[in-house]
């Protein structure tokens, strides 16, 4: 989860903002490299570079640059020597197209399975600059449940594999160890059908693809992990209903609980403040509380003004509960000041 939630902080950035090579040599103000390209891509490439070595020639690579360069000033040509010595790999191909290149793998993906031949086929094109990669494949069948690794070198690729019976679930990049943006068509039984059976991961994504299908809801509910639940909430949008959204306001998990918030919160109906208020006095994280006042200010009920103001001073970390509350009172002002008008 933790890594996930670094590809998408990048990605976000690489959308919103620039991409940019990791190494990079031209800035006004030298905290500027300071970013998610450095910190989260350059995490989620170390990964990737994990799994091209192996866990323990990773950990030797590792232990030797830290050894031999101890308090010394390095750059990253000391890193790629370092594997090479500890290792005997020259991975430099690999630190060209993810630390020296901007960007990242855009792809299209698509599978058929021949009943007479007993073959899957897997396309992948890639649709940016071309990546040498290796992605795991993984096929769920009515009697087993199997994967292949199988490299990506060039723009177009066709990855076959021995599959007897028709697919339950093809999952491209199982294990998620590869920063990409993708697409991926898949039937809506198969969706449903990762939504149910998959990893976390893939989980998410099926809900996410599947948006408000009813089995999302029921996933909201019953998943028995925190962030396919979260996942879930926010693929139905406000498609969720109040209910859903009520009952998420009183799981175990406080990002499920802030999520359930904010869908509350988007629903603008004053009959959820005094039920989102109770939550607000309730709830033991802060997380949870700064979006329930997110959401009382979402609604701006003018009704909800006592208690923004006593949360206003509650001390919390980062200020977290104080700053939405301030917010929130700011949503009040506006109202007021609109119907003045």
């Amino acid at each position: 989860m933790n890594l996930l939630g670094k590809k998408n902080a990048y990605l976000r950035e690489a959308h919103e903002r620039y991409m940019r090579p990791v190494v990079f040599k031209r800035w006004t103000y030298p905290n500027e490299n300071f970013d998610r390209h450095t910190y989260q891509k350059g995490a989620t490439i170390l990964n990737m570079l994990r799994r091209i070595l192996g866990d323990a020639p990773f950990r030797s690579a590792m232990t030797h640059f830290l050894t031999k360069h101890a308090f010394q000033p390095v750059d990253t040509h000391d890193l790629i020597d370092a594997i090479k010595e500890a290792t005997g790999e020259n991975i430099e191909w690999f630190f060209e197209q993810w630390i020296y290149r901007a960007g990242h793998p855009v792809l299209d993906v698509s599978y058929q399975w021949s009943k007479p031949a007993g073959r899957l086929s897997v396309r992948v094109r890639q649709t940016g600059d071309v990546y040498r990669t290796p992605v795991q494949i993984g096929v769920h069948t009515p009697s087993r449940r199997y994967s292949e690794t199988f490299w990506l070198e060039s723009a177009n690729a066709t990855l076959e594999l021995d599959v007897a019976e028709k697919p339950l679930l093809v999952r491209f990049d199982e294990g998620n160890y590869l920063l990409k943006e993708w697409t991926f068509e898949k039937s809506t039984e198969e969706l449903v059908y990762q939504l149910e059976n998959d990893d976390v991961i893939g989980r998410m994504w099926a809900a996410s693809e599947l948006g408000d299908h009813p089995a999302v809801a029921e996933t909201a509910r019953r998943d028995r992990f925190w962030s396919v639940r979260r996942a879930a909430i926010e693929a139905l949008g406000e498609k969720a209903s109040v209910e859903l959204l009520r009952e998420a306001a009183l799981d175990e998990n406080s990002k499920v609980r802030a999520e359930a918030f904010r869908g509350l919160g988007e629903t603008k109906n004053t009959e959820l403040v005094p039920f989102i208020e109770e939550r607000f006095r309730r709830d033991d994280s802060y997380v949870a509380q700064a979006e329930a006042l997110r959401a009382l200010g979402a609604i701006a009920d003018p009704s909800s003004k006592t208690l923004l103001e006593e949360a206003s001073g509650i001390d919390s970390p980062r200020d977290v509960v104080g700053r939405a509350a301030r917010w929130a009172l700011s949503e009040l002002s506006e109202l007021d000041d609109r119907s003045n008008e």
